[in-house]
C-alpha cells in the first residue's frame, strides 16, 4: 500500500510564516542552530584598498585599481596613445582658433586642455599605483597646467585678454608641437631601452620634460623645451607688466603670470639638475651605471674573456 502523508493546516512555515502547499508533503526540519545563524549573519570582508587620496576622492576606495603585467602594459600603451591622438586635436583646434578669432573658440580650445590635463593627473596616478617611477614634479606640472587653463576660462574679453591673445595662442601651439616631438622620439627611446634591459621599471612612460634615459639619443630636444620654458618665462613677465601698467586689471592677470612663473622655474630647475648630474659624472660612475644598466652585455664580456683565457692554457 502507498503511503500517506497528512498535512496538517496549522503548520506553518519557521522562517517565512506560510503554509504548506497540499501537493508536498510536511518534512519536519530542524530549527536553525545559533551557530548556523551566526554563519549566516556573516558578510564575507571586502579587501581594504587604499587608491592613494587623490584617486579617492574621485573614484573611493571600493574599486581595486591594481593591475596584473599584461593589464599594466596595455594601460600604459593607451596612456601614450592618449597623450598623443589629444594633443594632435589639441593642435588643429588652436589653429582653427587663431586663425578664426572667437571667443567660442577659444572657449572649445580651454576646455579642451582642462579635460586633457585633468585626465592625464588620473591616469598618471593610476600608474604610479601600478608602480611607474614619474617623477612628482612632471605631475605635479599637470596639475598647474590644469589649474592655468581653469584660470583662462575664468578670464573676461576684456583689453588685457585681447591683447595676450596671440602670444597665448602662439605658446599653446608651440607646445603641441614640443609635447608631439617628444611623445614620439621617448615611445621609441623607451622601446630600445627595453629591448636592451636598461630601464630601472618597465612602466616608464614618456614626459613633457627630461629625464636621465633621455641622454640615449634624445639630446637634441632639449633646445625645444628649453625655448619652451623660456617662453613661459616670457609669458609671466608679459602677464605682470601688462597688470602693473593698468590701473583696472582682471585678478586672472596677475594669477596667470604667477602661475607661468612657478612652472616655467621649475621646468628649468629640473632640467638644469639632471643636466648638470650628467655631466658632473665621474668615469666610475658612469662605468658603474653601465654596468648596471647593460647586465647582459657585462655577462657576455666576461663569457669572453673566460673563453680567451681557457684557449691561452690549451
Amino acid at each position: 500500500s502507498k503511503a500517506r502523508f497528512f498535512i496538517a493546516t496549522n503548520d506553518r512555515c519557521s522562517h517565512c510564516g506560510s503554509l504548506p502547499s497540499s501537493s508536498t508533503p510536511s518534512i519536519p526540519s530542524d530549527p536553525p542552530t545559533p551557530a548556523k545563524r551566526d554563519e549566516s549573519e556573516k558578510e564575507p570582508r571586502k579587501k581594504k584598498i587604499n587608491n592613494g587620496w587623490y584617486l579617492s576622492i574621485i573614484l573611493g576606495n571600493n574599486i581595486d585599481l591594481t593591475m596584473s603585467s599584461s593589464e599594466r602594459f596595455h594601460f600604459k600603451k593607451d596612456y601614450e596613445n592618449f597623450k598623443v591622438s589629444v594633443t594632435a586635436s589639441m593642435f588643429f583646434a588652436l589653429c582653427y582658433a587663431y586663425l578664426m578669432p572667437s571667443r567660442s573658440a577659444d572657449a572649445i580650445c580651454i576646455f579642451l586642455a582642462v579635460w586633457y590635463y585633468c585626465t592625464l593627473t588620473i591616469r598618471e596616478s593610476i600608474l604610479i599605483l601600478n608602480g611607474s617611477s614619474i617623477h612628482w614634479w612632471w605631475v605635479a606640472h599637470h596639475y598647474l597646467a590644469a589649474a592655468l587653463a581653469g584660470v583662462v576660462i575664468t578670464w573676461p574679453e576684456d583689453e588685457a585678454y585681447q591683447e595676450f591673445r596671440p602670444q597665448l595662442g602662439l605658446f599653446s601651439m608651440y607646445i603641441c608641437v614640443v609635447q608631439q616631438l617628444q611623445y614620439q622620439y621617448q615611445s621609441g627611446c623607451l622601446r630600445r631601452l627595453h629591448a636592451l634591459g636598461s630601464l630601472k621599471s618597465e612602466m616608464d612612460v614618456t614626459l613633457e620634460g627630461f629625464a636621465s634615459w633621455m641622454f640615449h639619443g634624445l639630446t637634441f630636444l632639449l633646445p625645444f623645451l628649453v625655448v619652451a620654458y623660456l617662453f613661459e618665462l616670457y609669458n609671466a613677465w608679459t602677464l605682470f607688466e601688462m597688470w602693473s601698467r593698468r590701473s583696472l586689471c582682471a585678478w586672472q592677470v596677475l594669477g596667470l603670470s604667477v602661475l607661468c612663473a612657478v612652472v616655467g622655474v621649475g621646468n628649468l630647475i629640473m632640467v638644469v639638475g639632471i643636466v648638470y648630474q650628467k655631466i658632473a659624472e665621474t668615469p666610475a660612475e658612469r662605468k658603474q651605471s653601465l654596468r648596471s644598466k647593460y647586465p647582459s652585455m657585462l655577462s657576455i664580456s666576461s663569457l669572453l674573456r673566460q673563453r680567451g683565457l681557457s684557449e691561452r692554457k690549451d
